[in-house]
């Protein structure tokens, strides 16, 4: 006998006596299984693209994974960027040094100018040095800035929650500025 029957059947129990409705009849839930099968694309898709040159140490994604709560897609290897900032923190050392000299000796000349003891040229080329050690040691922070910002930049970042639709890299890999490592799409909401 079919569903459709016996709940018609018991529909009909109910209407036509409500006394056998309170007391033998309990209402259920209906549960149903729907599977729906079909295709999707992305909201958006754009291009991971390495801002940097260097050689790749790992990947953290592959295709069809999810860019992880961290957004980073994948670390290249910035040995070289860290040698420089090291050296260039030397070099600033070395020009802040230069420049605490510079300022001894123009205090010392202006002393000796004050008492006439020697010629206000000297104290003009000390004063000269001293101006040319503090824009070295300007340009030397630039400089550290820069190289810190390159070193972000090894780090390759992309949107957390975005997929990998192609993935254009290997660890060990290297890689060039410019270079597209990945394709991404974004399909935490669906169209």
């Amino acid at each position: 006998m079919p569903r459709w029957t016996i709940l018609l059947f018991c529909f009909s129990l109910l209407l036509t006596n409500p006394a056998f409705a309170q007391t033998s009849c309990t209402a259920l839930t209906a549960e149903q299984d729907v599977r729906l099968t079909g295709f999707t694309r992305a909201r958006a898709v754009m291009s991971v693209v390495s801002e940097v040159n260097g050689r790749c140490l790992e990947v953290l994604a592959d295709t069809g994974d999810p860019i992880a709560a961290e957004g980073v897609f994948a670390r290249l290897d910035p040995t070289f960027t860290t040698l420089d900032l090291e050296a260039n923190h030397i070099h600033r050392q070395e020009a802040k040094r230069q420049l605490r000299y510079d300022d001894q000796e123009v205090k010392r000349y202006q002393d000796l100018v004050r008492a006439k003891s020697t010629a206000r040229v000297h104290l003009d080329q000390l004063e000269l040095q001293r101006d040319r050690s503090r824009l070295e040691l300007s340009r030397l922070e630039i400089e550290a800035r820069r190289l810190r910002e390159k070193l972000d930049r090894y780090t390759v970042r992309a949107p957390c929650g975005w997929r990998v639709i192609k993935r254009s890299v290997e660890p060990g890999e290297w890689v060039q500025a410019g270079k597209t490592l990945a394709r991404l799409g974004d399909y935490q909401t669906l169209i």
